[in-house]
């Protein structure tokens, strides 16, 4: 289940369909003093060859994978949701400021955990609101800030499972403008 193809079993593997399924796992967990990881993509990911005694979950189903255009010209993104995908859509719909994402092996989950980032620009620089549960099943909303991200780590999400976040273009330009600069990642990369 990782890009490296390596590492042993969990002793449970799951893969909620939506938060009341995810919710009820979680919260079962807990109840059982069960140890709970999430997993992404599964890149940047070495797992031991005895596995994971504990909870692993993946957030792969299409309701994890949904990226929504609001309004206000805000992107509501969920946890499961690549980032080349996510990186491809804000490009059609001439929202700049995603560009850095192209090239990152992840889903926007493990990108918030980790506010994962490449070309000076960081995933917390287009996140304005993080829905979040928390280890003992409880549903969690809260801005950016409040979750105090650091270098390639974010404190406020710990212990918990990020859901989906709101995000914010730099502004709107050209899709053209916009494959131009991933272009330029690219070939850097």
């Amino acid at each position: 289940k990782t890009t490296m193809g390596i590492g042993g079993p969990a002793r449970v593997w799951a893969e909620p369909t939506n938060e009341r399924e995810l919710k009820t796992l979680v919260r079962l967990a807990h109840k059982l003093r069960l140890p709970i990881f999430c997993i992404g993509r599964g890149s940047n990911l070495l797992v031991l060859d005895s596995g994971f005694d504990g909870l692993v979950i993946r957030l792969n189903h299409a309701h994890w994978q949904r990226i929504e255009f609001l309004k206000n010209g805000r992107i509501k993104a969920y946890a499961g949701a690549k980032l080349k995908v996510l990186c491809a859509q804000a490009c059609k719909s001439d929202l700049q400021g995603f560009e850095f994402m192209e090239g990152i092996p992840a889903t926007l989950g493990g990108a918030l955990h980790m506010n994962a980032g490449a070309f000076n620009a960081w995933t917390f620089q287009r996140v304005e609101r993080v829905g979040y549960m928390t280890m003992n099943g409880r549903l969690h909303n809260k801005s950016a800030r409040r979750l105090k991200p650091a270098y390639r780590h974010v404190p406020g999400l710990k212990n918990a499972i990020a859901l989906w976040a709101i995000l914010k273009p730099a502004q709107k330009t050209s899709a053209e403008s916009i494959k131009k600069t991933m272009e330029g990642f690219g070939t850097h990369r």
